[in-house]
């Protein structure tokens, strides 16, 4: 026969042995599971993929490998690129330089195994300590079938009291022979298995937080915008054909932004220096700007600072500086350089530069910034001035002139983006199926699963016990209908060997499944009797004593 146990018995080998092939490290298994942050490993893994790392002292060059790192505190998964004979050095397929780490042989968690993509922490927490409560949720489930009540057969010496069906009719009837048939014992193991897997998951959701903490790069940006003109002083004349005079109209207008200055002239230049921040998320506080020029030779590197405008303060995102400049004093300055030195055919410059000191704050965090924009102008004495730009430079690069070696695209237009780190705090949301849920909602949907499968449970056991009243001939019959034929006589072996008695009626209904034969029974006032008719070999029986016969010839003894 077989046992009785051996179902349950197996179910545990296989847990076991899916246990070696795919536990979690910490708890005893070969894999360790790492949820990938960053793009470091990108192409290959991207932001919240789960990768599954199987254990392994040494790995070779070209594997991925997780190790944690003492730097950080945090697992490394990263590719060998070389071996040596006690340690692996690896690299991010993102990045262009080796890591400072060398995890030695033996000391790694594993290598790559699979990865599933945006699958992010769903499992995660099956690495901590409180997946053994969960993984204990399977032995309950086990342990719960092994626990069903037994079949009918089992309990011959304790025969129970008999209400009569005439009793009981219609529905009531239809309930108590589902309850006690095979259809119920499935439900109920697996009702035993869902809700086993049920506070395993669960137990895994109530243990991740509600919030995900991080970090989150806020993008403002600084732009500063130059501009001037410039006025002439005299009157330029020009010699007519007719030997009069006339007006240079070319010397009369007014120089504007991006145009050639002429000393004599335009002798002075009203500078404009227009100051913008712009970010949503950024809240300005307040700051303050001040004008600056640098004259400089680049020969032998002299150079000179001049204060244009002093700090002055703004308020908002906006603020706008002006300043006057004499080009006559800035020649006189050069030319005396010149004569005191013995220069000859130097390149000189002048740098306007804007200084501006920021202060706002990004939610919670301060923002204390700076930002120094300038315009260069190339100074050709004894009395032009010019612009630089690009292509400028370009030309006197070719010249064999260096006049500026950082220089912006825009020299009268220049951005800078900037970013500031802030902490950040989200709802947690887990995928399940197709459901974006958050973990509140899921520990709500995990409770009422867990208390309806309960309720489930409790009111199917409660079935069992009432359909348990009506005796165990009411329980055969109701759980093995579809093998049982009645008769009025038990059958006879030819050969007058008596019927071999089992002790147990599932161990009938294996013979009778084994033979391929109906259970035969008879029923008669003080018992009910089952046979498998096994012919030329055997009779095999099994005697169900009528309870209420029992319970009249006690009561009869007791009288007497």
């Amino acid at each position: 026969m077989k046992p009785t146990w051996l179902a349950p018995a197996a179910m545990v080998v296989l847990l076991a042995a899916l246990w070696l092939l795919v536990g979690p490290a910490r708890l005893g298994g070969p894999v360790s599971l790492a949820i990938t942050h960053g793009t470091s490993m990108e192409p290959m893994f991207s932001t919240g993929d789960l990768v599954f790392v199987r254990k392994a002292d040494r790995a070779a060059a070209g594997d991925v490998i997780l190790y944690g790192s003492d730097l950080t505190g945090q697992s490394i998964l990263h590719r060998v690129i070389a071996l040596t004979d006690s340690a692996h050095i690896t690299r991010g397929d993102n990045n262009s330089w080796v890591d400072l780490e060398r995890p030695a042989v033996g000391e790694i968690d594993g290598r790559y195994w699979f990865h599933l993509p945006r699958v992010g922490a769903w499992v995660s927490r099956l690495q901590s300590p409180r997946a053994t409560g969960a993984f204990g949720g399977v032995f309950v489930a086990i342990i719960a079938m092994a626990a069903s009540p037994p079949p009918p057969g089992s309990r011959r010496r304790h025969p129970l009291r008999v209400r009569g069906e005439r009793r009981r009719a219609g529905w009531s009837l239809a309930i108590d022979r589902f309850a006690a048939g095979l259809l119920a014992d499935t439900i109920m193991a697996a009702l035993a298995v869902f809700l086993a897997a049920a506070i395993m998951w669960s137990g895994w959701v109530y243990s991740l937080p509600t919030k995900v903490s991080g970090t989150q790069s806020v993008l403002y940006a600084h732009t500063g915008t130059w501009s001037y003109s410039a006025e002439p002083s005299r009157e330029v004349f020009l010699s007519t054909p007719g030997g009069g005079v006339m007006p240079n109209p070319l010397l009369q207008q007014t120089l504007t932004t991006g145009q050639p200055l002429f000393v004599a002239t335009h002798p002075l230049v009203d500078f404009t220096f227009r100051y913008t921040v712009t970010g949503s998320a950024l809240t300005v506080t307040g700051g303050r700007v001040r004008l600056l020029v640098l004259l400089r030779e680049n020969v032998t590197g002299w150079r000179q600072e001049f204060e244009l405008a002093p700090w002055t303060d703004f308020i908002g995102r906006t603020t706008e500086l002006n300043a006057e400049v004499d080009l006559p004093q800035a020649m006189a300055i050069f030319t005396n350089l010149q004569e005191a030195v013995g220069l000859r055919g130097p390149v000189y410059a002048a740098v306007l530069v804007a200084e501006v000191e920021l202060n706002g704050s990004v939610g919670d965090v301060e923002v204390a910034d700076s930002f120094r924009p300038f315009a260069t102008f190339r100074v050709d004495l004894p009395g032009v001035v010019r612009p630089l730009s690009a292509e400028s430079v370009a030309q006197d690069a070719a010249a064999g002139i260096r006049v500026v070696a950082d220089l912006p695209p825009d020299p009268f237009h220049q951005i800078d983006t900037r970013s500031v780190s802030v902490p950040t705090e989200e709802v947690r949301t887990m995928r399940v199926l197709f459901w974006d849920a958050d973990i509140v909602t899921l520990r709500i949907v995990f409770a009422g699963v867990e208390a309806g499968t309960a309720l489930t449970a409790l009111g199917l056991y409660l079935l069992r016990r009432r359909s348990g009243r009506r005796g165990e001939l009411f329980a055969i019959k109701a759980r093995y209908g579809y093998l049982l034929v009645r008769t009025s006589y038990p059958p006879v072996d030819p050969d007058r060997r008596r019927p071999v008695e089992v002790q147990r009626f599932d161990e009938l209904v294996a013979i009778a499944a084994s033979r391929d034969e109906p259970v035969v029974y008879v029923e008669t006032p003080a018992e009910t009797s089952f046979f498998v008719v096994d012919l030329p070999n055997a009779i095999y029986s099994f005697v169900l004593p009528n309870p209420d016969e029992v319970v009249i010839t006690d009561a009869r003894a007791l009288l007497n």
